[in-house]
């Protein structure tokens, strides 16, 4: 559903009061399950991408069957706003404006499935801009694929996306890591 009018208040002096916020989100579009209204669902999203903009925190993004929104939105973003298309599984339009806007893509389990269909799309992805994710507790990857996911799965997300690149496992782990660490603004852990 969509948040009361209150609640991003609420979200904005919890995440301008804290330095343990380190960005905005979950947030986005999903047109799949419409439990709120497509207009409700871009008031909400439009919010939360101005509150990012606002609070200089990256957002983090959910797109499901909303290419062509998810596409405007980036693009009307203010330049220099940071994002990351979550848990990606494609959609040319917003994969566009998001690469256009120097945004990150995040690959999780999905990428594991012989059904993943954006290979080509994640293949573009800059090296630089590239994450991954385990969205426990769903979406377990191969092979734990209809299971409840956890955060230790990731390293499976990692050989998926290694295999999919044609890279070292040693090579994405190093490099998403490090991603993560710059879109979170996390420095060294």
């Amino acid at each position: 559903g969509v948040a009361a009018s209150g609640d991003l208040d609420r979200v904005r002096e919890i995440a301008s009061s804290r330095a343990e916020v380190v960005a905005i989100g979950e947030t986005g579009l999903d047109y799949f399950y419409e439990h709120a209204s497509r207009a409700a669902q871009r008031v909400a999203f439009d919010a939360h991408l101005q509150l990012g903009c606002e609070l200089s925190l990256p957002v983090v993004v959910h797109a499901r069957d909303a290419d062509d929104d998810i596409a405007a939105a980036i693009r009307a973003m203010p330049s220099g706003t940071v994002g990351v298309l979550h848990c990606f599984t494609g959609g040319d339009r917003a994969f566009t404006e998001a690469m256009a806007a120097d945004w990150y893509v995040s690959a999780s389990g999905i990428a594991s499935f012989k059904s993943f269909s954006a290979a080509p799309l994640l293949r573009e992805v800059p090296r630089e801009r590239l994450l991954i994710e385990t969205d426990s507790p769903y979406l377990s990857p191969v092979p734990f694929r209809g299971r409840r996911n956890e955060p230790a799965n990731v390293v499976h997300v990692a050989h998926a996306v290694a295999s999919l690149l044609m890279l070292s496992y040693e090579e994405v782990a190093q490099r998403t890591t490090q991603n993560a660490r710059r879109f979170y603004g996390l420095g060294t852990i």
